[in-house]
């Protein structure tokens, strides 16, 4: 696993603050988010889908270095 991010909705509605809107993991050979689809749960695995706000929470520390 490269990163781990937060996945928080653009911006919030009528003043109130971003919601959660999943989790994402970058690997090495591609990318896949695990998202709330309101009444199911979807998988997202191309990163050019999502409108969202990305926070990295755990980066690969040898991606740092090269």
């Amino acid at each position: 696993m490269e990163e781990l991010e937060i996945l928080q909705s653009s911006e919030g509605k009528e003043g109130h603050a971003p919601a959660l809107y999943g989790i994402d993991f970058q690997v090495k050979d591609g990318y896949f988010a695990l998202c709330n689809g309101f009444n199911q749960n979807e998988i997202v695995t191309n990163i050019d889908e999502l409108s969202v706000n990305r926070t990295v929470i755990r980066e690969n520390p040898a991606k740092r270095t090269s």
